[in-house]
This record gives structure tokens, sequence and C-alpha cells, in this order.
């Protein structure tokens, strides 16, 4: 696998256009120094792929997770 590193500018509201995935190929983080915002891939993501990240904490039970889900 190759992995190259690249930087972007993007819109801020580009976090809300991400959709939820119980198993997300994607990670959003700050960076408190700078306030700077990142979006990391977690996995390969292919090409036309959709970028996902969780709504919840990954590190929660899959239980306590589960508890938010209507129904």
């Amino acid at each position: 696998m190759k992995l190259v590193h690249e930087s972007y500018s993007m819109d801020q509201m580009l976090p809300a256009m991400i959709n939820h995935s119980c198993d997300p190929n994607c990670a959003i983080t700050f960076v408190s120094k700078t306030l700077d915002m990142e979006i990391r891939a977690m996995k390969p993501i292919k090409s036309g792929e959709e970028i996902t990240q969780t709504y919840v904490d990954i590190a929660l039970p899959r239980r306590a997770m589960d508890a938010g889900t209507p129904g």
C-alpha cells in the first residue's frame, strides 16, 4: 500500500455532510494547537466509495452505541 499525505483547504461545513456508518472509513479530529480539523482515512478508500464517519465514540461498547438507536 502506498501512503500519500496531501493537505487541502475545505469549508468547515464539510464534516456535517459526511454520513454516519457503524463501520466508518474516516475519522475527524481537531488539532488543539492550531484549531485545524483533520479528516483521516482509517482504511483504504476506493475511488467512488462514500466517505463515512461515526457519530458516536467508537471506543464505547456496542451495547452502549445501540442504546441511542430508535426502535
